[in-house]
């Protein structure tokens, strides 16, 4: 049998040197100590580990130090890399992550991609970290899938359309602030996907805010839908943001304000002739569009903007709105019209949802005709229960929109001038005289709600034509208001609670409900009661008129007081 010990102890000796030997020459461990070359080996200092020419490579670690602008002038590689905060990668060569390796991008940390072309480094970017590329052409890097934190394209060479093709996301702001030479035209173009090929539906999440800015940035350009969801605003300043190109419909969700500017500013919404296709803006926050700015679509498709705030959403219009753009008021959502002259308009329709309000500026209220704050050539839906302010610095009529359907809550904020009514109007919900007053202008106003209403203002006095209470459900209070002056009450369903003082220049009409009164019930007219209940407490009923007056109905009535104050 052979003997195998001296063998094992050659092996352990040959080992034992190989680790040494690798302990040796280990690892090595560079900082950056000024800007230059990353072939360079005078610009760093390797603080441990050894290293032959001074120079990182794949098994070395790798800082570049705050103020140090590291370009990759050759391709290069490294184990471990990061961009220390004020530290800069510039590259115009390929930098490769060694394998097994990494690289972090530290908050305010930049990686400079200036190739036309290549590989974006996988990495890991802190939310403020910097991804800028600088340097393309004509060909589209790879590497877009990633979660970046601040993402700039600035390609003033850019000739050529440049797909991305991939779901990324931003945590701070995406910036284009160049796609090639002015003028702005569709070949020199950033693009979320591509034309040819396999059609792709790529999604960009952004934290932060979108400028586009002196560019092109078009999303859709095939049958897949592209969605984008910003958390800030965006801006498309002297630029052109087309939502969907293709014939498939893409969507841009804004949590924030968007702003179209500058004489060249255009937000595309749809360009494909595809009458299916569509180019959806939702938006949470305001809208304006500036002089010279455009808001439009072209060929078969359309354009859709809708208002999805919770609070007060104002809408801007100095510039042109033109073609098919629909636009919807959400539920819970207000749009409050920026002046009297801001108008909505263009070929689309014009959607008030039920629980939506719309602030109305324009001297003519909402019509259903080419006047007014809404001017679409499409369709206006006013829809029930849709809430109204009227405020200007200018007296207004209401519009016939406002009785298109029933609405729910009318408020007039419009101090040192009168709203009018222009038709019999009838609610839901409650009436606010907040500053300025309400006219009637001989028109009868209905509550018609199911439940609690009231009318309230910042006012002594409120005067009606007719006013009739016919609810479903609930009682119509007063408040703020201590008297109200009405031609006729009538009362056919539902309870109501006056002020303090009511005085009807003619009769008083009760068939159902509760009439709960107040200290003083001025009637010029006759009282009729012909099933309702008069709950008289401590007031007092003064018959005033100057004519014959009755007390009519098939209903008993039980006064506190009556004082008859008739002058025939």
């Amino acid at each position: 049998m052979k003997r195998l010990y001296p063998n094992f102890a050659s092996g352990f000796i040959i080992l034992f040197f190989m680790l040494l030997a690798s302990q040796s020459m280990g690892q090595g461990v560079f900082d950056s100590n000024t800007s230059g070359n990353f072939n360079n080996p005078t610009i760093w200092t390797l603080d441990s580990g050894s290293d032959s020419d001074g120079i990182p490579d794949a098994d070395d670690d790798v800082f570049i130090l705050s103020g140090h602008n590291i370009t990759v002038n050759v391709a290069s590689t490294a184990l471990n890399l990061t961009i220390s905060s004020g530290g800069i990668l510039t590259a115009t060569s390929q930098y490769t992550v060694a394998g097994g390796g990494s690289m972090t991008v530290d908050n305010g940390g930049t990686y400079d991609h200036a190739i036309d072309g290549g590989t974006i480094p996988t990495a890991t970017w802190e939310a403020t970290s910097n991804f800028n590329v600088t340097g393309v052409i004509s060909i589209a890097p790879t590497g877009f899938a990633q979660a970046f934190g601040n993402f700039t394209w600035n390609s003033i060479g850019q000739t050529d359309r440049i797909y991305m093709e991939a779901d990324i996301i931003i945590q701070g702001d995406f910036s284009v602030l160049s796609t090639g030479i002015l003028p702005l035209i569709a070949d020199r173009s950033l693009r979320m996907s591509n034309t040819m090929g396999i059609p792709g539906s790529y999604t960009i999440d952004v934290t932060g805010n979108v400028l586009v800015d002196n560019s092109t940035f078009k999303m859709n350009n095939n049958t897949g839908s592209c969605i984008m969801n910003i958390g800030g605003n965006l801006t498309v300043n002297n630029a052109v943001f087309n939502i969907s190109t293709g014939n498939a419909s893409s969507t841009v969700s804004v949590t924030g304000n968007v702003a179209v500017t500058g004489a060249t500013g255009e937000l595309l919404m749809q360009e494909d002739n595809n009458a299916s296709a569509i180019g959806i803006l939702n938006v949470d926050g305001n809208l304006t569009v500036a002089v010279g700015a455009t808001i439009t679509e072209n060929n078969a498709g359309k354009g859709s903007i809708t208002f999805t705030g919770v609070g007060t959403q104002t809408f801007t219009n100095n510039g042109t709105i033109s073609f098919e753009i629909d636009f919807t008021v959400n539920s819970g959502s207000t749009l409050q019209m920026a002046a009297a002259g801001t108008t909505i308009t263009g070929d689309g329709t014009f959607d008030l949802l039920s629980g939506a309000t719309l602030g109305v500026t324009s001297a003519a209220g909402i019509t259903i005709a080419a006047t007014g704050n809404v001017q679409v050539t499409g369709t206006r839906t006013y829809a029930t229960g849709a809430s109204y302010i009227y405020s200007t610095s200018a007296g207004q009529a209401v519009g016939n929109g406002l009785t298109q359907n029933t609405p729910a809550n009318i408020e007039i904020n419009n101090a040192g001038n009168t709203v009018s009514l222009g038709a019999p109007t009838s609610l839901t919900g409650n009436l606010t005289i907040t500053a300025g007053t309400l006219d009637t202008n001989g028109q009868t106003v209905t509550f018609n709600g199911t439940g609690a209403q009231s009318i309230s203002g910042s006012g002594a006095s409120q005067t009606f034509d007719d006013l009739v209470i016919n609810k479903g459900g609930g009682t119509l209070s007063v408040g703020g208001i201590t008297t109200i002056n009405v031609a006729n009450l009538t009362q056919t369903l539902g309870d109501f609670t006056a002020p303090a003082t009511l005085t009807a220049t003619g009769g008083i009409t009760l068939t159902a409900g509760t009439y709960t009164a107040g200290t003083n019930t001025n009637i010029a007219g006759s009282f009729t009661n012909n099933g309702g209940t008069f709950v008289a407490g401590a007031g007092t009923v003064t018959f005033n008129g100057a004519g014959p007056q009755f007390l009519n109905g098939g209903t008993s009535t039980t006064f506190n007081n009556i004082t008859t104050a008739n002058t025939t």
